[in-house]
């Protein structure tokens, strides 16, 4: 007979799959917090079962993490945040793209606490990895880029924005901007440029 725990976790990426859908429309519909709340329920429960340092725990860990970016910063945040990237090295290496993504969400948390020295370290950082472990346009690359220009220009240096954005744009291949998540990815570099002049 099978054992209950992994019967109820057979179907483990259809349900995981189908979590991360209801906290992504939680988040497009401007509802943040409440996707934290829910996420941080599933990481619970996940990492209650399977550990904290299974590649899904730690995946799960940083799907959270991206939405602490999006909502209120605090210290126990930016704590978690740091823990997940020594964690996700030590188990994943420094060049998985949930570590190298994780550095990225690390950085923005301190961007936003006011770290920014510590901050841009580490979106150079992610962004250097990125582009040589997915390639200068893959999707994640060019968003951690953008993150660096944010950061760039909440320290005050519009002009070093400006050149990180614009060089995203020139870059960009007009074929793959149907692509919806480039279509956002290209409105996100506009509007930050907007905010450079």
């Amino acid at each position: 007979m099978t054992d209950r725990s992994e019967h109820a976790h057979a179907e483990e990426p259809d349900e995981l799959r189908a979590l991360l859908s209801r906290v992504d429309e939680l988040r497009r519909a401007g509802k943040a917090e409440e996707a934290v709340v829910v996420l941080e329920g599933a990481v619970a429960e996940y990492v209650a079962f399977a550990g904290p340092r299974t590649p899904v725990s730690l995946a799960l860990r940083n799907a959270l993490a991206a939405l602490w970016v999006e909502g209120v910063c605090d210290p126990s945040r930016v704590e978690a945040a740091t823990a997940l990237v020594a964690e996700c090295e030590a188990v994943l290496g420094g060049d998985h793209p949930t570590t190298i993504s994780a550095r990225d969400h690390l950085a923005c948390l301190l961007a936003m606490a006011g770290e920014h020295d510590r901050a841009l370290d580490l979106h150079r950082r992610a962004a250097g990895d990125a582009a040589r472990v997915l390639g200068t346009e893959a999707a994640a690359t060019r968003h951690i880029r953008t993150n660096l220009a944010a950061t760039l220009l909440s320290m005050g240096r519009p002009a070093d924005a400006t050149e990180a954005l614009e060089v995203l744009l020139a870059g960009s291949d007009p074929a793959s901007d149907l692509d919806h998540e480039r279509v956002g990815q290209s409105l996100r570099i506009r509007r930050l440029l907007a905010r450079c002049c």
